[in-house]
């Protein structure tokens, strides 16, 4: 049985810690935002009907939550497979190609010269160069040009130094599938990454709809704060007012402003 789905006390999880989470923000981080869950899943089974929490249960909170930590989980084995396991084999098949094309270079030198002539290029040395390839589709590609002219031309083979056509074939193979196999678990890792991120994603939006829950109706007072593992928010700070200044009063059109000492100027006459 999963404690995950069966429990709500935080101290049973392992990455669980006693750092309380801002009301206005859900942590990104695997393990930070299963952590905020649990608190708030405790908080939503003993207080949500008191704090009036309609967004989701402690149940769904919790389904959502062991999801998300299920497919990190997945995702970081691919990681660790991917990392020991598929990248040894390619490089060990690699290594192995990379040698026979070597000694099978030494070996053609003897018939076709150390100079790069037309008379390589049936060999697959295509470039004007005799240089091994850079890149390991180009590597994969020789072996396979060196398994049909040694095929074509055993002649030339060197069976003492492991210069044959069907070595050239078997390695052509297995740097195939090694490689092959790295872009499988490539795919995969894109697959189970995606499915990671969006039951993260799923529960973060249920945690921020329950913490926005608990912005609208709790008081910044309210002790049940501290029931779902969050800070209260603290009070926005108000602005003082300024004083309106009172507007000038504006003359029609078409008439003149009188004075203020018209009267008196009409007195004194």
């Amino acid at each position: 049985m999963n404690p995950d789905t069966t429990t709500t006390t935080a101290d049973a999880d392992p990455i669980t810690t006693k750092k309380k989470s801002k009301p206005s923000t859900v942590p990104n981080p695997t393990g930070e935002v299963c952590t905020l869950a649990l608190r708030v899943a405790d908080g939503v089974a003993a207080q949500g009907a008191a704090a009036g929490v309609k967004f989701a249960t402690a149940a769904e909170i919790l389904e959502a939550r062991t999801v998300t930590l299920t497919t990190e989980a997945q995702y970081q084995a691919v990681l660790s497979v991917r990392s020991s396991g598929l990248q040894a084999s390619l490089n060990q098949a690699d290594a192995a190609g990379r040698k026979f094309i070597s000694d099978t270079k030494k070996v053609l030198a003897i018939a076709l010269g150390d100079i790069w002539s037309q008379a390589w290029a049936e060999t697959g040395y295509l470039n004007g160069t005799l240089k091994t390839p850079s890149t390991l589709v180009e590597r994969e590609t020789l072996l396979h040009s060196l398994f049909l002219y040694l095929t074509k031309h055993p002649e030339l083979e060197a069976v003492a130094q492991g210069v044959t056509a069907a070595r050239a074939g078997e390695l052509h193979q297995a740097l195939t599938a090694a490689n092959k196999g790295l872009d499988s678990g490539a795919t995969s890792r894109k697959e189970l990454r995606s499915q990671r991120d969006k039951a993260k994603a799923k529960l973060r939006k249920m945690l921020s709809g329950v913490i926005g829950e608990l912005r609208n109706r709790l008081p910044i007072d309210s002790p049940l704060w501290d029931s779902f593992g969050l800070t209260a928010p603290k009070p926005r700070p108000r602005r003082p007012r300024a004083e309106k200044k009172p507007k000038a009063s504006k003359a029609k059109k078409g008439t003149a402003r009188t004075p203020a000492n018209s009267a008196q100027v009409e007195l004194s006459n």
